[in-house]
């Protein structure tokens, strides 16, 4: 049956394919309520249980239906995690290939690439460009038409074999015509690349023109508020210095389509690379060019390893909470500027065109940094029970409680100086079914120590812990923040192809009161 794969304990024996299976006669539970063992809740979907029997194969499915989520929620929460996995990756092919001036430009870094790879083979296919227009392929083809016999003509064996043939047309002759004929496979495939090319151009200063109107109008999030003008200036400059070689580029290209011969070819792709295209040098190189553009497509890919949190709607419903703090905070409404960690970290997950992205390890730290403002997410990170194992930089908390492994922990900075952390945790249950986790939530709020907060000697006396953030599923949409009484837990439904405005609203809030707090003992945030 489909799942077995990944029951832990399960004893199950296994075929000669590598796949666990249920021998007669023998028991396996799928699932337990309230379970001290690691069953999971299978993700809603169809099963497939195959049974072999007496040298045949029956088949049977089984649905799975989701208690907390409609198939619609389910559905966006999956894709949604496909989504913005691909959209990080796509950041960081961005870094890594685009200017980090334009990293917040919305540009696409494939079109970014693609145009710098254009421009610097350009030199050469300009003056190919510019001998085509003048010198083009092309071969004689004949073409025959009967005229009055007075009329001067020029005749073959064909003209003679439809006089014998037609001795009623003694008036007309079969004249021999031949005519420069322009449409070649070569030229085909030529014209295709052309008109590629003219198009990627198009797309480029349209979303040079884009940028430069948001910056103008100051609705583009490349540079916060407090950018200095000359800064601002500059940028802008070497934005229309692009869109002014683009615009040149596609100038030099479009001096083909203005010949008269561009428009006697065929719109039809060759099947395959035609021989002349090798053969002659100019063409050679123009389809040599096109492979290299070609190429320079990033395809992604997600790791094999993934499929056991896809078959857990527990596990994939974290990794979507986690996706949308992570997405969050890497949005426009903090600005931030560096990203280090995981994903964004890709040396050995890439081969070639082709990017494996990874699952997320367990502690993963994740750091963003504004200014003087830095974040460290960290993803299913245990904390540490010795204060010795501590660190001001990267691991500035310890507990004194066995409940060490928030789902979530945001451990926030300024200039340098640890002012507090909030933990998260995601709990796919009803909201009601919460109450046998609130020893653990207390545990999170209570029992967590920093000797780094506020650098302060006497640290013993403060919680560096701001607040603990229970997010749940909540089928039908709604719901609002409810805080706890006398504790710093709030829960909060955070629910797929819903309106997220609680979320954001109450990480906002937070981040907000924590920079109140560090300025109320002398640690302020620098504009």
């Amino acid at each position: 049956m489909d799942g077995f794969d990944i029951l832990l304990n399960a004893g199950l024996p296994v075929d000669g394919e590598g796949k666990p299976y249920l021998a007669a006669g023998q028991q396996v539970t799928l699932f337990k309520y309230h379970s001290n063992e690691e069953y999971y809740p299978y993700i809603p979907g169809i099963y497939c249980v195959t049974i072999h029997t007496r040298g045949k194969k029956y088949y049977s499915l089984v649905k799975v239906i989701s208690n907390r989520l409609t198939e619609d929620q389910l559905s966006t929460m999956r894709k949604e995690v496909e989504d913005q996995l691909r959209g990080l990756a796509l950041d960081v092919v961005r870094k890594q290939h685009v200017n980090m001036k334009f990293e917040n430009m919305p540009i696409d870094p494939n079109l970014f690439r693609q145009f710098n790879t254009l421009n610097s083979y350009f030199s050469d296919v300009s003056a190919i460009v510019s001998d085509l227009a003048k010198r083009v392929r092309y071969t004689l083809k004949k073409e025959y038409r009967l005229q009055p016999i007075e009329r001067p003509s020029q005749i073959d064996e064909v003209s003679i074999r439809y006089r014998l043939k037609h001795p009623e047309s003694a008036d007309e002759l079969l004249s021999l015509k031949k005519r420069i004929n322009y449409d070649l496979p070569e030229n085909r495939m030529l014209k295709m690349i052309i008109e590629k090319w003219v198009k990627l151009l198009d797309h480029f200063i349209a979303a040079l023109d884009t940028c430069i109107g948001q910056l103008e109008n100051n609705t583009n999030s490349a540079f916060s508020s407090y950018t200095p003008y000359e800064k601002r200036k500059l940028f802008l400059k070497e934005l229309g210095q692009y869109r002014d070689r683009a615009a040149q580029m596609k100038g030099a290209l479009n001096v083909l389509k203005t010949c008269h011969w561009y428009h006697e070819i065929a719109n039809q792709h060759p099947l395959s690379t035609p021989n002349k295209m090798l053969e002659d040098i100019r063409y050679r190189k123009i389809w040599q060019v096109s492979r290299i553009l070609d190429s320079e497509e990033v395809n992604f890919s997600l790791h094999p390893a993934w499929r056991y949190q896809w078959k857990r709607t527990d596990q994939l419903y974290e990794i979507w909470g986690y996706l949308q703090v992570l997405s969050h905070f890497c949005g426009s409404t903090y600005d931030f500027e560096k990203r280090s960690g995981w994903i964004f970290e890709p040396d050995g997950w890439n081969s070639g065109n082709l990017f494996v992205i990874p699952t997320i390890p367990k502690g993963t730290t994740v750091s963003l940094l504004r200014g003087d403002l830095r974040l460290q997410i960290v993803y299913d990170g245990k904390i540490p029970s010795d204060m010795e194992k501590t660190d001001p930089a990267d691991f500035p908390v310890y507990t004194t409680s066995t409940n060490n492994n928030p789902d979530i922990r945001v451990d926030v900075f300024i200039g340098g100086i640890f002012i507090g952390a909030i933990l998260m945790d995601l709990k796919y249950r009803k909201k009601t079914a919460l109450s046998d986790t609130m020893k653990q939530l207390i545990s999170y709020a209570d029992n967590v120590r920093s000797p780094y907060i506020y650098r302060k000697k006497r640290w013993q006396r403060i919680r560096p812990v701001h607040q603990v953030l229970v997010f749940y599923p909540e089928k039908g949409g709604a719901g609002e923040a409810e805080p706890l009484s006398e504790k710093s837990i709030s829960l909060i439904p955070l629910t797929p192809a819903t309106d997220q405005k609680v979320f954001v609203e109450t990480i906002r809030s937070l981040i907000e009161d924590m920079i109140l707090a560090a300025e109320d003992e002398g640690i302020v945030l620098l504009d």
